[in-house]
């Protein structure tokens, strides 16, 4: 009876350890992704602030392209 108890909890023990490894697997993958993904939202977001400030600084230099780009 004991030998067979000792291995219920050899099971148990071992099966609360994949558990923990499983989580903390799932707990690294997760932090990584929302780190990737906030950085190239934020890299798309530099890119498209350079091109709106080119082409503010283009329009500025060459006063006859605003006719081409104002609203009636």
């Amino acid at each position: 009876m004991n030998r067979f108890l000792y291995n219920i909890r050899y099971s148990f023990e071992l099966t609360l350890l994949l558990i923990k490894l499983l989580i903390l697997f799932i707990i690294i993958v997760h932090c990584q992704l929302p780190n990737d993904i906030t950085t190239s939202w934020m890299e798309e977001r530099l890119f498209a602030r350079a091109r709106c400030k080119a082409k503010c600084l283009k329009l500025f230099n060459n006063p006859g392209e605003q006719k081409a780009f104002s609203v009636s």
